[in-house]
């Protein structure tokens, strides 16, 4: 299942986004300096229609609307964005070693990047290349968590009042809800949207996860390895311009109750699209595999 709205918690009170606490938001997430040289995308996929642009749709292949790419080559504690300047902080204790990949240890390793990525867009499309090295047990892990909680000091995690995410496990929003299936939700204060899929997110199998999220295109879908699995026909009930995204974290959950459930896995690469991906785009993504732009 993919759900849209704030984080979920481990328990009963996961599940209460509708009237989330209010309170102060905290600053935004680290944002590591300097950073090395940044190239451009490759050439254009060659999708038909194009993706859903800055301005509407159509017309634009998916290299022309990536706006950041994290490839997690190099070495050290700073995610560098090879096609924008928003580098990220690596936290937690993990480290870049040069194998272009970013492993977290499940404990509390994780990606922050800078604050107000998406929020400015009409559509957005999350992509990322991971590997997860959990038990779907274990469930509200985040692949990732954009958006804010009411947590007194900046950076730690709160009440969620404000989030889009994808969990590779939920565990059940509420009593009618499937247990440990891929899930994405979106939440502002009062008001929360989910889609979920049928099952969990294969461990310890490389897997390309993207949520298109678009107020032009009005959709809502969860894809699993180019494929839709999740928000057929589902019009997104909010906008992007209602999400406070202070937090935009890799692999951690705005929520406190789930601050145990860091992710573990391994990521390949995660990029960040400024506009709704085709599906045939996706297709083509999943395809091509990370460290092709």
């Amino acid at each position: 299942m993919l759900a849209l709205g704030g984080a979920a918690c481990d328990d009963e009170a996961h599940f209460h986004f509708l009237a989330p606490p209010g309170g102060s938001t905290f600053g935004g997430a680290p944002s590591a300096g300097g950073g090395a040289p940044r190239s451009g995308g490759a050439g254009p996929l060659g999708g038909e229609g194009g993706a859903a642009g800055a301005g509407g749709s159509g017309g634009s292949t998916a290299a022309s609307l990536l706006l950041h790419r994290y490839d997690f080559e190099g070495e050290g504690t700073t995610a560098v964005d090879r096609v924008g300047d928003a580098d990220g902080a690596i936290l937690g204790g993990a480290t870049l070693t040069g194998t272009g990949e970013l492993l977290l240890d499940g404990v509390d390793d994780y990606v922050a990047l800078p604050p107000r990525l998406v929020s400015h867009l009409p559509a957005v499309t999350f992509a990322a290349w991971l590997t997860w090295e959990s038990e779907p047990s274990r469930c509200w892990q985040r692949i990732f968590d954009f958006g804010n909680n009411d947590a007194e000091t900046p950076g730690d995690a709160g009440l969620a009042t404000s989030s889009v995410f994808v969990t590779p496990s939920n565990c059940g929003a509420a009593s009618q809800d499937p247990p440990h299936v891929l899930t994405a939700a979106r939440e502002v204060v009062g008001s929360v949207q989910w889609v979920r899929t049928s099952s969990p997110l294969p461990v310890e199998e490389p897997a390309f996860v993207a949520l298109v999220f678009s107020d032009v295109d009005e959709r809502f879908e969860l894809y699993l390895d180019g494929e839709l699995v999740a928000g057929e026909g589902v019009r997104p009930a909010m906008s992007l311009a209602d999400l406070d995204d202070t937090n935009d974290w890799l692999g951690r959950s705005q929520w406190i109750q789930d601050q145990g459930t860091f992710l573990r896995g391994r990521y390949d690469e995660f990029r960040i699209y400024r506009g709704a991906l085709s599906p045939q785009e996706l297709r083509e993504l999943a395809r091509r595999g990370p460290d092709a732009p």
